[in-house]
């Protein structure tokens, strides 16, 4: 007689069939999910190579050719297949900028941020309060007793930070990028400075002295003696070829020369100094060209020297100005230093235009006030001083006493000075700090 199958075999049967269907659920939620992780691990992989194209967009379209960054806007969504991209200025300058491109594909977003700065010597200028880059390596620049950066600083070696008092800040604005810094990011923000940007290169500056030792050249001849020009009213139109050659040149009183002209003082065989007199009021009238060769100081301004029109200053040794001489913003003030000297700005002077000595030191000090743009092999500012505009320097002194760096491409010369080439080359365009923030 053949037996029905028991309550116990049917159970069975159907706990089996359930473990079954669950694990078929479960198997098929395991391979859900890893399609969804997959796709979105796509996504992602798509957004941050759509940032990465908006980078090169931007680079591209908006920057490449423009010469002033600061007039550009935040822009997108742009589209590019699958998603789209965004940009944003986190900072801006005329010759550098901080981008955030943010691609996003069906609801997925990654951004990446990176620096951009056209490597010419305008940007250089325009963009830090003073360049200092030295391509061997700097030394160690210190900023203590009061001194002061309002705006951005480039230095090529490591910067000391030591103000009296501690809690008197350095840097109010910008960013500093130097090799290192002390005191540290973790303590040193926001106590002395604003942000700092570690850098491991330097760019070398060329400049060309052609120009310059074409005009030195001219003065290597005899001239006639001191003119002994004292309350004089001297007309350069009446000296052939609009130029006056002298042995040395000695001004005084309240005389006044009117341009256009060159006035030469040569010294030969000893060489020869052009001096306007401590307490005088000379004025210059119209471009005045002075080329002198001594040695030590070739050229000094004293007294309250006035130039009212673009003067050239071109000194085969030292520049000396001081007292309350003042000169404008489109002036070439230009020293060789073949003895090893430098360009003193002294005494409350207030220098404006292009402030040359490629081969020596320009010095500041004495409450004098730069206010252009300096190039030299190096320089040092102390004693309540001001250097105002953009400075390229191989070195640099310490900052102390009362002395500041101002960035301010505003009070740069409007026409650039011989010897220096701002130009940028299409490869001289440069990405750097490329990196994924999320």
């Amino acid at each position: 007689m053949k037996k029905e199958p028991n309550g116990q075999v049917i159970v069975a049967a159907v706990f089996v069939l359930v473990i079954v269907a669950l694990l078929g659920i479960v198997a098929v939620s395991i391979l859900s999910t890893e399609s969804f992780s997959v796709v979105k691990n796509l996504q992602g992989i798509q957004a941050l190579n759509i940032a990465e194209a908006g980078i090169r967009f931007t680079v591209a379209t908006s920057l490449a050719a423009d010469s002033n960054f600061q007039n550009n806007s935040d822009f997108g969504p742009v589209a590019l297949s699958p998603g789209s991209f965004s940009v944003h200025y986190i900072t801006k300058f005329r010759t550098t900028c901080w981008l955030e491109v943010t691609g996003t594909v069906s609801g997925v977003s990654r951004v990446v941020r990176a620096r951009v700065r056209k490597n010419s010597l305008s940007s250089l200028l325009t963009d830090f309060a003073a360049y200092v880059g030295n391509p061997s390596g700097g030394g160690t620049l210190t900023f203590h007793h009061a001194s002061k950066i309002i705006g951005s600083f480039y230095y090529f070696g490591s910067i000391v930070m030591v103000n009296d008092p501690p809690s008197l800040p350095v840097q109010t604005d910008g960013i500093i990028e130097s090799v290192s810094i002390s005191p540290p990011p973790a303590t040193g923000i926001p106590t002395y400075y604003e942000d700092w940007e570690p850098i491991a290169t330097a760019e070398p500056v060329a400049w060309d002295n052609t120009y310059y030792d074409n005009w030195l050249s001219l003065a290597n001849q005899w001239g006639a003696v001191d003119p002994g020009w004292n309350n004089s009213s001297v007309d350069l139109s009446t000296y052939p070829n609009r130029t006056a050659i002298f042995r040395k040149v000695i001004i005084k009183g309240s005389t006044t020369i009117t341009g256009p002209g060159t006035i030469c003082a040569t010294g030969n065989p000893n060489g020869g100094d052009f001096q306007t007199w401590g307490n005088s009021n000379v004025r210059f009238v119209g471009p005045v060209r002075i080329i002198a060769r001594g040695t030590g100081n070739s050229i000094t301004f004293n007294g309250a020297t006035v130039f009212t029109s673009t003067p050239e200053i071109i000194a085969l040794d030292s520049l000396h100005i001081s007292d309350t001489t003042t000169t404008p913003a489109d002036a070439i003030l230009y020293a060789k230093g073949a003895g090893g000297s430098n360009i003193l700005i002294d005494v409350n002077a207030i220098v404006g235009g292009s402030i040359l000595a490629p081969y020596g030191e320009v010095t500041c000090k004495g409450n004098g006030w730069i206010r252009g743009l300096v190039y030299a092999d190096s320089f040092h500012t102390y004693d309540r001083t001001t250097l105002e505009g953009g400075g390229i320097y191989k070195n640099a002194a310490d900052f102390l006493n009362d002395s500041m760096a101002i960035q301010n491409p505003d009070v740069l010369p409007p026409t650039l000075p011989f010897g220096l080439s701002f130009e940028a080359s299409a490869s001289s365009f440069e990405v750097y700090n490329w990196r994924e923030t999320y």
